[in-house]
């Protein structure tokens, strides 16, 4: 199935945000900043609202007309903005709602909760002839008032005075004044004409128009004190999966990133390149390893569903480094003007992977990246790599300082690396087995957003000494695993219950071996798990250590 996803809309998980608040709705004026992507609408393509409306649709607030088509010039009904804004405003249905309109049957019933939950806010009321008209258009004067009802609510005044601006003044109806909250708040602006601004009230409001107004609305309505729940999260619309991973250069020995970047880069939106270590020295903070690539950048201004990341960690995943960094003020400052200059040479954005941090320093780390998303979030995107955990213990050596659920507002994307269930020093078994992964997502979508949840997933595997013991194993790209395995004439065996394959060999010192790797096979089932749970996508770790015939499997089910 031919790919649809054409853009990486940035700040896609949050709608906190400064938003264009004191523009007209006009051709050329959107609200997204970079890493733009569409949905997969037909008639969205090009449009002015294009960013707006993925935006939206993603979080749930908004719903298409049609498979496939959103139809972003067409006046809205009733019905539906009805829908829209208790969405956005995080009200639930009313489970038994009790409507008396005289074209109660024109309303779908699966709607009615959401009439009833707006009708007993005061938000819309119906005709005096008893119709509430849910196919009927909705005018700016009308959907300016349910906005400016809602913000009322919050103690924003409505005074008509603030209708004076607009030549056209004398055309608003008394039962609009709520409709000056809006104008107060600049959710509803004039339209420029050779006269003057127009409010223009009894003009319709295209679904485009409505979902902008809706995006302005919203973070002005968390800053006033409402309550914004958060939408569905299991809405990931069909070919949106976003594909990730870590690329670490052309270099053979290091994983073949750049083939497989070159290869099948049209299928890829996002690469964290490097690493950058930040290391603490008594003059400040140096830079250790870190590349850019010319290679890269090209690949990424080439489109606008693109982006490469800076990775970021601390030096050697050294914990008393990681602590200085995010417990000092100063040494914080120092970091974060480090990033900024590595973020100058070309960056799209960072990819924040500290691992080995104290389980002491877990509200520390918070911290950091609070700093870091305040100060950077606004212009680039923002990932971190967190260790995979089922539950969560603060205690934890490992995984204790990641706090996914304080974590999540200071990131667009989290990254939990759901491998290395058996590492290298660890007794053999699967390097990420199906069920342990489903635990994982599991956890992780109870404390974070599906919509900004990546899936670590692995392309390795390694190859122990077979027995129960801890003992050191060596990594092997999933194409070296099978070379082995043609090589000692040994066969591979699938794991139904880890959903695994694996095969034993003894090599050329008479050593009895044992290799857990990965294949379409494992590969495919947990990309279904991405899909199954409505992820935004998956990031791996790492681009080249696959088989060409992995990608075949992404398409398959991801696309």
């Amino acid at each position: 199935m031919q790919n649809r996803l054409s853009t990486i809309t940035k700040r896609i998980t949050s709608f906190i945000i400064s938003l264009l608040l004191i523009v007209s709705i006009s051709p050329g004026l959107t609200s997204a900043q970079s890493f733009d992507f569409s949905p997969s609408f037909e008639d969205t393509e090009g449009h002015w609202a294009e960013d707006t409306i993925y935006v939206m649709y993603r979080r749930g607030v908004i719903t298409e007309l049609e498979p496939e088509r959103f139809a972003p010039d067409r006046p809205i009904t009733r019905l539906d903005f009805t829908e829209w804004v208790m969405r956005a405003m995080g009200e639930q249905p009313l489970d038994d709602p009790d409507l008396d309109f005289t074209d109660l049957h024109a309303i779908p019933e699966e709607a009615r909760g959401d009439v009833a939950r707006a009708v007993e806010k005061g938000l819309i009321a119906g005709f005096p002839d008893g119709r509430f008209d849910p196919e009927g258009t909705l005018t700016r004067a009308q959907m300016a008032t349910i906005l400016g009802r809602s913000l009322m609510e919050l103690g924003v005044p409505a005074q008509s005075r603030w209708f004076q601006p607009f030549f056209d003044r004398d055309e608003i109806p008394d039962w609009a004044l709520p409709a000056a909250a809006a104008v107060t708040e600049r959710l509803v602006v004039g339209r420029p004409t050779p006269l003057g601004f127009e409010f223009a009230p009894g003009e319709a409001i295209t679904r485009a128009e409505a979902a902008t107004m809706l995006e302005r609305f919203i973070p002005k309505y968390i800053e006033l004190g409402g309550i914004a729940l958060e939408p569905d999260p299991g809405i990931v619309p069909p070919d949106q999966f976003l594909i990730g991973g870590w690329y670490l250069g052309r270099d053979e020995h290091r994983g073949h990133s750049y083939q497989t970047v070159d290869r099948h880069g049209s299928r890829i939106n996002l690469v964290m390149m490097g690493s950058y270590a930040l290391s603490f020295h008594d003059d400040g903070y140096v830079i250790s390893g870190g590349y850019d690539s010319d290679f890269l950048f090209d690949w990424s201004a080439n489109r606008r569903d693109r982006a490469v990341l800076a990775r970021i960690t601390n030096d050697a995943f050294c914990r008393e480094t990681a602590s200085k960094i995010i417990h000092s003020e100063q040494h914080t400052q120092r970091a974060l003007d480090v990033l900024q200059k590595i973020l100058d040479r070309g960056y799209d954005g960072l990819d924040i992977n500290f691992e080995n941090v104290d389980p002491a320093d877990r509200d520390a780390l918070t911290r950091f990246m609070q700093q870091v998303y305040r100060r950077f979030g606004n212009d680039y995107l923002i990932t971190m790599a967190v260790p995979a955990k089922v539950a969560d213990n603060p205690n934890h050596g490992w995984s204790g300082a990641f706090d996914y659920r304080a974590l999540a507002p200071n990131v667009d994307y989290l990254i939990p690396m759901a491998y290395d269930e058996h590492w290298s020093t660890a007794r053999p078994g699967p390097v990420a087995s199906i069920p342990w992964v489903e635990r994982i997502i599991n956890y992780t979508v109870s404390v974070v957003p599906r919509e900004k949840i990546l899936l670590g997933a692995p392309f390795y595997g390694y190859d122990w000494e077979d027995n129960d013991e801890p003992n050191r194993a060596t990594g092997l790209r999933w194409p070296t695993a099978l070379d082995r395995a043609r090589e000692h004439g040994a066969g591979i065996h699938w794991d139904e219950v880890n959903q695994t394959p694996f095969f034993r060999y003894t090599n050329a010192e008479g050593t009895d071996r044992v290799v857990y790797f990965e294949n379409e096979r494992s590969l495919k089932a947990r990309m279904q798990l991405v899909r199954d749970y409505g992820l935004a996508g998956v990031a791996f770790w790492r681009f080249g250590q696959e088989e060409d015939n992995a990608w075949r499997v992404i398409r398959d089910v991801l696309d």
